[in-house]
Order: structure tokens, then C-alpha cells, then sequence
């Protein structure tokens, strides 16, 4: 069986970019969402979907390196800057030695729990800017919680190219975690993952070309394409260089009879709840 998992990043970073994954999912063939609980929007983008777009199912994009936290800044100052905000990923990654895994595991817990507030259970975990796959004991503290919740993970590993191809700027012992062994750490536990994850439907190679290549070749088992698509509004456009890329990421999942194509190819849309634990 060839089943496929699309997942859109990235859900509730602008009211734009949340419109436009909903729209994704009741006109194309979208079958999941991950959403950063963490910023000021996304509760209510969350109900949002609920109305307009029903069945959606909704993940945790784990956040540290935009917005604020929930967890009050006192109590993760590892985390935080001196205004008590996520610092950029630049930043994050400058820090990365001095980053408590505990205070990791404090604020991921409070996202979940966010996200259980809104009376919507977490679909499974992946994080921005794949902070949650960086080092041994961060990746320790996400695979606790995600036993814990019974919530599956996104893979750190690209079958289709290495994470650190898509990040400019990875010190060199986070690229040999990454390529070497998060993978291995994530099948050995009982979390449940995809088979494959799929990372360069993105940028320049967000074409329908390059979507057609991935799944004219799709294995048999459990694949996941990472995507983001979205309306372009202002304020995506003040805090993304990713802004009208979404725009065409959404019209080409949205128009180009997307379904038919996975039909026609014998491959069946799902999502992490029908992974075998």
C-alpha cells in the first residue's frame, strides 16, 4: 500500500498563511497541519478551522526561535532573550551549548497542552526550524513527550536530501547528529513515524514537476511531503523571505487536481493516526 502523507508547516504564523492551508485542505488534497501554539494568532486560527474547515487535522509545529513562549521567560531563561522572546534560528543555534533540555521539554509540553485547551487533540509532532531533532537531549525530551501523548513524530531525516542542505549555518556536530544518528534514536523508541519524509518540495523545487517526480516513485508503506503553502498577506511579507513562494505552493496543491493524480497512482492519502503503533 502506498499511502501519503502532505502535511502543511507553518499554521497559524499569519492569518494568511492559516487561510490558505485551510483552503488547501477543503479543495486539494492537503491532509494535515502542524500549528505554532506559541504565537498570539493561532488559538483562534485553530477555531477557525473547526468552522471552515472541519476534519483538518492539526499537529504541533514546536517552536523556540519565533514569537514568545508560553511558559513564563523566568522559568526557561535558557531559551529566551532579555525581552523574554524565542531568539532567531541564527541565535538559537549560537546557544545551542548553553540550551537547558529541560527547559526544552517544559515549553514543548506547554505548546501541546495549548493545543489540548482549544478541545483539539494533537494530530503528531514536527517542529520549526527542526529545533526539536538538534541535539541528543532535545530529541530525548520530544520522544518523551510524544510516548507520552501517543502522538507521532516527523522523521529529522529527508530521504530525498539532508536536513542540513535546507539550513545554511548548522554547526558541524548538529549536521552529524542530524545525518547520523536522530533517525536511528527515533526508530528505536516506540513513537510512531512515517517511513520516509520527503523535504524538497520547497523554494525553487516547489513545482509540479518536481511533486509529479516524488510520487511517480513513491515506495510502498507510510511517506510524508513536507509543504508550505499560504496567502501571501502582509504580514507574512514583514517577517518571512518564504512569503509569495506559499502563494504558488497553495495554487499548485489547490488547482492541479491533486486528488486525481494520487488516485491515478494507486496512492492513498492519510495521516499519523493511522500509523501502526
Amino acid at each position: 500500500m502506498r499511502n501519503l502523507i502532505l502535511n502543511a508547516d507553518d499554521y497559524g504564523l499569519t492569518p494568511g498563511v492559516s487561510q490558505g492551508i485551510r483552503y488547501a485542505f477543503t479543495s486539494g488534497a492537503l491532509s494535515s497541519t502542524t500549528a505554532m501554539m506559541n504565537l498570539p494568532g493561532t488559538a483562534s486560527d485553530v477555531d477557525l478551522a473547526k468552522r471552515d474547515a472541519p476534519g483538518l487535522p492539526i499537529g504541533i509545529h514546536l517552536c523556540l526561535t519565533v514569537g514568545s513562549p508560553i511558559t513564563p521567560p523566568e522559568k526557561i531563561p535558557t531559551l529566551v532573550d532579555g525581552e523574554g522572546r524565542f531568539p532567531s534560528r541564527t541565535e538559537f543555534l549560537e546557544r545551542l551549548d548553553s540550551v537547558s533540555p529541560e527547559e526544552v521539554g517544559r515549553e514543548f509540553r506547554a505548546q501541546i497542552e495549548a493545543l489540548l485547551a482549544l478541545d483539539k487533540s494533537p494530530d503528531h509532532l514536527d517542529s520549526h526550524h527542526f529545533v526539536s531533532y538538534l541535539t541528543p537531549r532535545i530529541l530525548e525530551q520530544t520522544l518523551h513527550l510524544a510516548e507520552e501523548y501517543q502522538l507521532g513524530i516527523r522523521p529529522p531525516v529527508g530521504c530525498d536530501s539532508a536536513i542540513s542542505d535546507l539550513f545554511t549555518g548548522l554547526p558541524e556536530t548538529v549536521t552529524a547528529f542530524l545525518d547520523r544518528e536522530a533517525d536511528a534514536m527515533i526508530r528505536r523508541s516506540p513513537v510512531r513515524t512515517v517511513d520516509r519524509l520527503y523535504i524538497t518540495f520547497y523554494d525553487k523545487t516547489a513545482t509540479l514537476k518536481n511533486l509529479l517526480k516524488i510520487l511517480n516513485v513513491l515506495p510502498d508503506g507510510w511517506n510524508e511531503i513536507m509543504c508550505h503553502p499560504g496567502l501571501a498577506d502582509a504580514a507574512l511579507r514583514k517577517i518571512s523571505d518564504y512569503a509569495e513562494e506559499r502563494g504558488y505552493e497553495l495554487s499548485l496543491l489547490s488547482e492541479s487536481d491533486l486528488p486525481g493524480m494520487l488516485v491515478s497512482r494507486g496512492i492513498h492519502l492519510g495521516g499519523y493516526a493511522q500509523l501502526n503503533v
